[in-house]
């Protein structure tokens, strides 16, 4: 009896904690996952000790201690202070909206992206790859694609390309279809770019429809990548593969902060990445 309610009483101590991780989670995660953010926790709490200290001895030192300079030199530091945490609150806590930006990203020294299928199968490759060896600029190599069956692979190729200098690892995320294309992938990547030395690793997801499937195989890719070294803010996530889910699963864990998402545009190439602002409303 006495281990069943111990099983019991262990149950509902792990539910509560879980309950009280995810609201704490929920409400003051990001702002405990920054580092200035922490910085500006810590300095709140200094004004604020000042504030609930120095008013009291203020008064005091003003009609029981007989310190009248004292205390009203104390007190009026102390409502200074209280009026400018109040001002400062009142500026900050505004109406808002949120804001998407659009910038050129930093490189980065990991990047993770999605490989879609293409209808190429290996003989076509074989022919590609000889007609590269023919072209000796990069950018004429990128164009060759636009006329094959392999012509979507240039966006994670244009994608590797802009990270060249600092990239060290590329993460490639499939699906059932396109696992089978991975080892093309890889081949395709090396004759581009055979110098580079980039590490290159597939994580399958299975299904590219399935949000949870994509989520965990994102979450993975971060997971490895911190195993080798490699920070969050280190990496870049590549939404321009894969389903649209893939897309809206991406940005959404890119929200996260630390992390970052970039998409390259199917027109004329250009890398773009993204974040969502919260900016005052007028």
């Amino acid at each position: 009896m006495f281990s069943s309610l111990k099983r019991i009483f262990e149950r509902r101590i792990k539910k509560i904690r879980n309950s009280f991780s995810r609201a704490f989670a929920a409400q003051l995660g990001h702002v405990f996952s920054d580092t200035y953010s922490l910085l500006a926790i810590w300095i709140i709490l200094i004004i604020f000790s000042l504030i609930a200290g120095w008013i009291p001895d203020g008064l005091s030192n003003i009609f029981f201690e007989n310190q009248p300079k004292k205390g009203i030199i104390m007190f009026v530091i102390a409502i200074i202070f209280l009026l400018l945490v109040l001002w400062t609150a009142k500026w900050i806590i505004h109406p808002y909206k949120y804001a998407v930006v659009s910038e050129d990203p930093s490189k980065k020294r990991a990047l993770i992206l999605f490989l879609s299928n293409v209808r190429g199968n290996q003989e076509k490759l074989e022919k590609l790859l000889n007609e590269l060896k023919k072209v000796e600029q990069l950018e004429g190599k990128l164009k060759e694609l636009n006329n094959t069956d392999f012509r979507s692979w240039r966006m994670p190729l244009e994608a590797v390309k802009y990270h060249l200098g600092k990239l060290e690892k590329v993460i490639v995320i499939t699906s059932n279809s396109s696992s089978e294309q991975f080892n093309m992938f890889s081949k395709l990547l090396e004759e581009f770019f055979p110098e580079k030395n980039i590490k290159l690793e597939e994580i399958k997801a299975g299904n590219f429809e399935d949000f949870n499937q994509v989520q965990e195989a994102i979450e993975k890719a971060y997971k490895k990548l911190k195993t080798d070294g490699i920070k969050e803010k280190d990496t870049i996530l590549d939404i321009t593969g894969g389903q649209k889910i893939v897309s809206i699963v991406g940005a959404l864990l890119s929200l996260n902060p630390g992390r970052e998402f970039e998409y390259v545009s199917t027109t004329n190439y250009s890398v773009k990445s993204y974040d969502v602002e919260i900016v005052k409303d007028n």
